[in-house]
């Protein structure tokens, strides 16, 4: 961990999106909207850093006003980042083609779905699922059920979702991550959620690409998240916060434990240290 800072000192907000930003009803609260515009004045940089698709999170960075007052989508988990202000893509680091079947048929093997999202739709082998069925939800996207996976699912492909049972995702992310001898990384977002990305993707590596854009260090950063995909980016950054409701690996990689995403930890956060 780093040493915490002064008030102040800090320049650059990463912020993850469920669990964190946005609350159970996946809005942003009346007071961390009103922070995160306070800071926004200040000249701190916000970077959205989530793992949905960048049609599932725009809507939010349109919110903050990012397209207008500058800032940074860091999407699937680190796989491709935009500038919002310019709309350039800064850094992509797509899945292998030759992935997908193998991805497809050990999804299928293990009675889970799998998911790639494919512009503005989820596509996927089974539309019925609960679970997929939230993706659609949570990412404000129609849900499509392939006939043929293999022929629609169009490339680049920056992350495979493999959707199943909680009880059973750990498990098959050690499995899976034992056959591909790192060709592949694996994590959880969601207990129901086995995110599968390249080699070396992460959130903190999409917000090393905006370091470098932007000239910013390291210990200037705040890293909020509530989740396994978020370890990366709390571990590295000035200051690490973990929420209230977070995974206990978050919690013990953080220099900080905040409120939950129910109770505007975020707002909290950003009164204490950049306010």
């Amino acid at each position: 961990m780093e040493s915490i800072l002064k008030k102040n000192t800090y320049s650059l907000l990463a912020i993850d999106l469920d669990g964190t930003l946005v609350n159970s009803d996946k809005v942003i609260t009346p007071r961390t909207l009103k922070a995160l515009e306070e800071v926004q004045q200040k000249g701190v940089q916000i970077v959205i850093s989530t793992g949905r698709p960048v049609e599932g999170a725009m809507h939010i960075a349109e919110q903050l006003e990012l397209t207008q007052r500058g800032g940074f989508l860091v999407s699937y988990n680190g796989a491709l980042v935009h500038d919002c202000l310019t709309g350039e893509e800064i850094f992509s680091c797509p899945v292998p083609d030759r992935y997908i079947p193998f991805l497809l048929q050990r999804a299928l093997e293990n009675d889970c779905a799998f998911v790639v999202y494919q512009g503005d739709v989820v596509l996927t082998t089974d539309a019925s699922s609960e679970y997929v069925q939230y993706s659609g939800r949570n990412n404000h996207l129609p849900v499509r059920e392939a006939r043929d996976f293999l022929k629609e699912a169009v490339p680049p492909f920056y992350k495979g979702l493999i959707v199943g049972e909680p009880s059973q995702m750990p498990s098959l992310r050690d499995r899976l991550t034992k056959e591909m001898h790192g060709g592949l990384d694996f994590c959880l977002s969601e207990p129901f959620f086995l995110e599968c990305v390249a080699p070396g993707v992460s959130k903190m590596g999409g917000i090393e690409a905006v370091l470098r854009r932007t000239g910013t260090p390291i210990e200037q950063v705040i890293a909020m998240g509530d989740s396994d995909n978020d370890v990366s980016m709390i571990q590295r950054a000035g200051l690490g916060v973990a929420m209230g409701n977070a995974r206990e690996k978050a919690k013990l990689a953080a220099d900080v434990v905040t409120a939950s995403n129910e109770e505007d930890g975020v707002a909290d956060i950003i009164e204490k240290y950049l306010l």
